[in-house]
């Protein structure tokens, strides 16, 4: 994010692949199933982003990968609008506190204002 631009729903993809260029290649062969089309942020953060976490939570080989990605999710959840807080909720955290072991090694990397969204999330 640049310094005094808050991140905007619009943006959300764009977002995605400038912090996390690895995971540019995933999101190309989602489009291709998609018949080329850009995928929503819901999609892309669901199946992109969500297995990449799963990944790095289930190895946990790459500690500052693991503090990017929910370094990123908190930023959205403090500083997005409602549209940006509801594709972390929904399609991340509902994602990932779904199955309770993933939970378990999700919860630490929380911070603040993820873990509000992450309660409203278990209580649902």
């Amino acid at each position: 994010m640049k310094r005094g631009v808050p991140l905007s729903y619009s943006r959300l993809n764009e977002e995605l692949l400038e912090r996390f260029p690895a995971l540019r290649g995933r999101y190309e062969d989602l489009r291709i199933t998609n018949a080329g089309e850009d995928l929503g942020p819901h999609v892309s953060f669901d199946l992109v982003l969500v297995p990449y976490i799963r990944e790095l939570l289930q190895t946990g080989d790459d500690e500052f990968a693991i503090r990017r990605a929910f370094a990123f999710l908190e930023e959205m959840a403090r500083e997005g609008s409602e549209k940006v807080k509801e594709v972390v909720s929904a399609s991340v955290l509902e994602s990932l506190l779904g199955e309770r072991q993933l939970a378990l090694l999700v919860m630490p990397w929380l911070g603040p204002a993820t873990s509000r969204l992450a309660k409203s999330v278990m209580e649902d």
